[in-house]
């Protein structure tokens, strides 16, 4: 009896230190990758190796999946024998039944996606990874380097670096004419299908011209990079472009919802945003368009009913602004236009924009007719005069360190002010000072009393 009783307490103690020490050698982690072997193949799918370290003393670990789709799983331990397993989306729950290493077997289709004959493989991989490819694929790209690369058995075998993977390539020759000439023929059809859906495809079509040439001068391989790059260019271009036109459709029906329920406090500036947005989508400026209707949709839901007395106090205004223009107008009549004398040039200040053989306008009064623009606005215009009167948006966008949006509302701001215009030159903006008139140029009113174009400050401070 006490030879057993000992021998209880012993087999108690060696129970206690395991628990005790046995977390401390795995530093507490439940399960940690050691290695992971992919296989692909011509089909795109996937066979996943993935083994795995894990704390002894557990029971059941989870694991989460490099995918959400998966076919064929299976769960080994360390004698290579099944275990029970279920599935939660990404995550599969092993009774791993104190075994150190767990292997999980599984094929999937998710890591890979095709685009023409161009193939491309994904994943973010915790360890180095060992990737082989399919049989007579070529590789086009490979994100980052590899550790290794050797071909056996006609197929090319990797050992990529831990983190984030991605590899590009092709089944099959690369540089071929069939193959040239069949990626530039859906590179056409591509961008075709996009140009009858009134999508501006400028760029994708330059590249095509790029694969078109390569493609007679008999260098395929180039020919079909050029063609692959024209075929996403405008699947993409197509996409976001569809997506602009949806954010367009859904804000325009918010404007008129609030409209239709008297919610009018914002309702002038969600119209000014969705015409700004159309203005930009028929500009092929797509991301811009979507960007802009959404602005348009969310300032529509903001927009609440106004009072009574609101508007009551905005009709009296209105028509306080009317009498005081009205009695300007009439003593303006009687008194005669004063004569203004010519303002000194000083430097740069005394060039005139041209205009076309009508009367120029120095930039000091230029600026002096617009003094009523933010200061930002004044310093665009001064740029643009120093620059002979005319600059491309993109220029704009870089010399004052504006996102495309904010650079867009503020060359509409300008331009419904009357300072600038625009005109499309290629895909690009091209903004240019107003070609002034005789009638635009000083005529002697005190700045007090000068004619506001409309959304102005005076008018509409505060809209953008």
């Amino acid at each position: 009896m006490i030879q057993r009783g000992e021998r209880i307490r012993c087999s108690l103690v060696l129970t206690l230190l395991l628990l005790v020490i046995t977390p401390n050698v795995y530093g507490y982690e439940p399960s940690k990758t050691k290695e992971l072997n992919l296989t692909l193949y011509p089909d795109g799918f996937v066979d996943v190796e993935h083994v795995l370290g894990i704390d002894p003393t557990l029971a059941r670990v989870n694991v989460t999946l490099f995918c959400e789709t998966q076919e064929f799983i299976i769960a080994k331990d360390s004698y290579n024998l099944p275990l029970d397993y279920t599935i939660h989306g990404r995550t599969v729950t092993v009774d791993v039944l104190g075994s150190a290493v767990v292997t999980l077997y599984y094929s999937t289709p998710n890591l890979t996606n095709k685009t023409g004959s161009l193939w491309r493989m994904s994943l973010f991989s915790p360890v180095d990874a060992y990737v082989k490819l399919p049989v007579g694929a070529s590789i086009i790209n490979l994100s980052p380097l590899p550790l290794i690369i050797r071909t056996l058995d006609s197929s090319t075998n990797l050992i990529m670096p831990a983190g984030e993977i991605v590899i590009s390539y092709v089944i099959g020759i690369v540089g071929t004419k069939v193959n040239a000439l069949a990626v530039k023929n859906e590179a056409e059809e591509a961008i075709e299908e996009s140009r009858e859906e009134g999508i501006n495809v400028e760029a994708a079509e330059r590249l095509l011209q790029q694969a078109r040439e390569a493609f007679e001068q008999e260098r395929y391989s180039q020919a079909e990079l050029y063609a692959n790059q024209a075929k996403t260019q405008a699947n993409e271009h197509r996409n976001l472009a569809q997506e602009a036109k949806s954010a367009i459709f859904t804000a325009a029906f918010s404007i008129e919802t609030a409209s239709d329920e008297g919610r009018t406090s914002l309702l002038n500036q969600a119209e000014v945003e969705w015409e700004e947005a159309w203005r930009a989508y028929e500009a092929g400026e797509y991301d811009i368009a979507k960007e802009l209707a959404t602005q348009a949709l969310l300032v529509a839901r903001l927009s609440k009913t106004v009072p009574w007395y609101e508007n009551a106090m905005n009709l009296s205004l209105a028509g306080l602004g009317v009498t005081t223009v009205c009695a300007f107008l009439f003593l303006r009549r009687r008194t005669g236009t004063p004569d203004v004398s010519e303002p000194q040039e000083v430097g740069e200040v005394g060039k005139t924009v041209d205009g076309g053989g009508k009367p120029g306008l120095k930039l000091d009064d230029l600026l002096n007719q617009f003094r009523h623009l933010r200061t930002d606005d004044r310093e665009v215009i001064r740029y643009i005069y120093e620059k002979g009167g005319g600059v491309f948006a993109s220029e704009l966008r870089k010399r004052f360190d504006l996102p495309k949006s904010s650079a867009w509302r503020m060359i509409r701001r300008l331009e419904k002010e009357g300072v600038v215009e625009t005109r499309t030159v290629g895909r690009e903006t091209y903004v240019q000072l107003r070609r002034p008139d005789a009638e635009d140029a000083l005529t002697g009113m005190e700045p007090a009393f000068q004619t506001v174009p409309a959304g102005s400050y005076y008018e509409g401070q505060g809209s953008y």
